[in-house]
């Protein structure tokens, strides 16, 4: 559709022409609908400099990440836009907590062929690993290195929902017998 953004080798070039980015605001709607991938680099770029609040910002971050989903590109692809739009949208930590929050969601609610079970099965063990580490870390601040004895119990526990909980609970808990207490409870 966009000639002038088409990829061509490199060796086949012989004549280099410009093309100004600030051209194709007038052709947003164009660009919406083009499957060429440097159309949502195009769209990235002229969205990012009109946004001029945080807000704003966040809002045009998202909006970008669905479309990116939506136009069924290759994981491949969507691997490399999602980090420039990343790149493209800093966002403050907390914008960017409610951005991956709202991708999460996102991708549980649409079919993502290119996410494997194997990736999937990864992400859960790492996020198992952090919450292990975690409560490691808060056995040990609350209730000194007596208290990681109860470390290859907690191992055991392979449910992420259930090292969440007791993580969760060591703020609660007033002692260690008392947290241990919580791994015999199923």
């Amino acid at each position: 559709m966009y000639p002038e953004l088409a990829f061509r080798p490199l060796l086949e070039v012989r004549h280099v022409q410009s093309v100004k980015v600030l051209d194709f605001r007038k052709k947003m709607a164009e660009l919406e609908t083009d499957p060429n991938p440097f159309a949502l680099v195009v769209m990235a770029h002229l969205e990012a400099q009109a946004a001029s609040t945080d807000a704003e910002r966040l809002r045009v971050k998202l909006s970008l990440i669905r479309r990116l989903y939506g136009r069924g590109h290759g994981r491949k692809d969507i691997i490399h836009l999602f980090r420039f739009i990343d790149w493209l949208l800093v966002l403050s930590p907390e914008l960017e907590f409610e951005t991956r929050r709202q991708v999460a969601e996102l991708e549980g609610a649409t079919p993502m062929p290119y996410v494997t079970s194997i990736e999937r099965l990864a992400k859960e063990e790492g996020l198992r690993e952090g919450l292990l580490e975690a409560i490691e870390l808060g056995l040990e601040l609350r209730f000194g290195r007596e208290a990681l004895q109860a470390l290859p119990r907690i191992r055991e526990v392979l449910d992420v929902d259930r090292l969440r909980a007791l993580k969760a609970a060591l703020t609660r808990v007033a002692t260690p017998a008392e947290f241990e207490s919580l791994l015999g409870r199923s």
